[in-house]
């Protein structure tokens, strides 16, 4: 996975720039989201240490009351059929 940073000019008023970043994080693993996201923090402190900056992007970070009892069900049999990591109560 990658991450896009890009520095925007912004009225006068509001600073001289704001850093932006965007990602799309592992829809599988927790574990591999964990480390992606450690390594955009390192990133984006190198990157934008002089800048307030935002992060958007996808970050595939739910948990188990973002769902239903049937979609959790579904997400589990789907994690398991694909052998995926399963999806973290």
């Amino acid at each position: 996975r990658g991450i896009l940073c890009v520095r925007i000019k912004v009225p006068p008023e509001l600073g001289p720039e704001l850093g932006v970043a965007v990602t799309h994080l592992d829809h599988i693993c927790d574990e591999q989201r964990l480390v992606q996201a450690n390594h955009i923090i390192e990133q984006l402190a190198t990157v934008f240490s002089d800048l307030p900056h935002l992060l958007v992007g996808d970050l595939n970070a739910t948990g188990r009351d973002d769902y239903t009892e049937a979609q959790w069900t579904t997400l589990q049999a789907k994690h398991k059929e694909r052998a995926w990591a399963g999806p973290v109560d």
